[in-house]
């Protein structure tokens, strides 16, 4: 009975103190080592995809920034329910970005990510309801590539590479 105890004791004070060092993966300036370069406003999918980014972390603030970020996107547009009559009735989205992190002040490429998502929307007879359908399709796609691109820069950064 007695050894019970103390294994119970020593398993509690060792699960104890490792729970200590616990560290979440998301702290506030989780980032703030990352510039996120900025793509051309005429790259309407990508730009979001940048200003997603941008309010899902506080990576613009002033941090000592030790690398740079470039995304680039190929985005594709398939018609994916065709009936016989020929008239889709579905159309698909899908983007793949690529994301380079470099040293700050080389061409030095240390990693280099991509990620990709698709999405979905019905097509109707009404021109403007497609468009209004095919612009949430792609914000909503958006935003979850930019929460992937996040989530890859945060287990790139450099606390995790001791």
């Amino acid at each position: 009975m007695l050894f019970k105890k103390k294994f119970l004791a020593v398993l509690f004070i060792s699960a104890f103190s490792l729970a200590c060092t616990f560290e979440p993966l998301y702290s506030d300036k989780f980032l703030l080592e990352y510039e996120i370069i900025e793509p051309s406003k005429s790259k309407k999918e990508l730009h979001e995809i940048f200003r997603n980014l941008n309010n899902l972390t506080s990576i613009n603030e002033n941090g000592e920034n030790h690398y740079t970020v470039e995304l680039e996107s190929q985005n594709r547009f398939d018609d994916i329910d065709v009936r016989e009559d020929e008239k889709v009735m579905r159309m698909g989205v899908s983007t793949i970005v690529i994301f380079k992190i470099r040293e700050k002040n080389s061409d030095k490429i240390l990693f280099t990510g991509q990620s990709i998502g698709s999405n979905a929307f019905n097509r109707i007879s009404e021109p403007y309801s497609n468009e209004v359908a095919k612009n949430d399709a792609v914000s909503k796609l958006s935003m979850t590539i930019a929460y992937d691109i996040r989530n890859q820069l945060a287990l790139y950064s450099k606390k995790f590479q001791k």
